[in-house]
């Protein structure tokens, strides 16, 4: 046996979120996202509900079927101190369960001492227009965020990078409040929008950034949202 061959790169993928449309999308994910890995290992952190069982088409290594419970919303008013699309308590459980799943994926590692390359976050609801290509040859310095749909900050719907830099991608939930309380700080300051906040959160840890042309739409009981843009621009910043 060659023990100076390289061992394959392995990556964790993290799924939080409703599975309310995971019927429509994960043919999708596991082709256009899953299939391109060497080798990983899903982590799904799900809301037990009427569709908390579609999370087993995906296979996931580790699932959490937790039904969702009223978070403290603190400083947070919507229209006045925040502007989140989805409402402050819907805001709130997608970070918790950004940090529940991650901490999933830690005590995985704590018990099997897998060790990870790169870390992904998904939601269940992305439906992929192309293959997510080149993830394992990325530059492990920085962490790789979409490049459309960033409106004031960056798009917080799919992230890749080192596992350090996305412990504090997923530690958001923490640090909501404390964003909030500093934005407002400021004269004219805009309420804190999704966006902005994850800007923020890593500008303020010195997670350094780079955008990536990776496409997708979301999937909603109404139809599909169409999320492309006009600009395809070719390569990564």
């Amino acid at each position: 046996m060659d023990q100076t061959r390289p061992r394959p790169y392995r990556t964790a993928v993290c799924i939080s979120g409703q599975c309310r449309n995971l019927q429509f999308t994960y043919r999708n994910i596991r082709a256009y996202l899953l299939q391109s890995l060497s080798a990983y290992d899903l982590f799904m952190y799900v809301p037990e509900d009427g569709y908390a069982h579609l999370a087993e088409l995906l296979r996931p290594t580790r699932l959490s079927r937790v039904p969702d419970r009223p978070l403290d919303a603190g400083l947070l008013r919507n229209g006045v101190t925040c502007r989140l699309k989805t409402g402050v308590q819907a805001y709130l459980q997608q970070l918790h369960a950004l940090q529940r799943v991650n901490r999933m994926r830690l005590d995985f590692q704590a018990e099997t001492g897998v060790r990870y390359d790169w870390v992904i976050r998904c939601r269940p609801d992305l439906l992929f227009l192309n293959p997510v290509r080149g993830i394992e040859a990325a530059n492990p310095q920085y962490i790789y965020l979409p490049d459309f749909h960033r409106f004031d900050g960056e798009n917080d719907r799919f992230a890749f990078g080192n596992p350090f830099h996305m412990d504090i991608y997923f530690n958001k939930y923490n640090c909501l409040q404390d964003s909030v309380r500093d934005t407002l700080k400021h004269e004219n300051a805009k309420p804190l929008s999704a966006e902005m906040f994850t800007r923020q959160h890593l500008q303020r840890n010195g997670v350094p950034i780079r955008r990536i042309p990776v496409r997708f739409n979301r999937v909603r009981p109404y139809g599909v949202i169409d999320d492309t843009v006009p600009a395809d621009p070719e390569g990564w910043d």
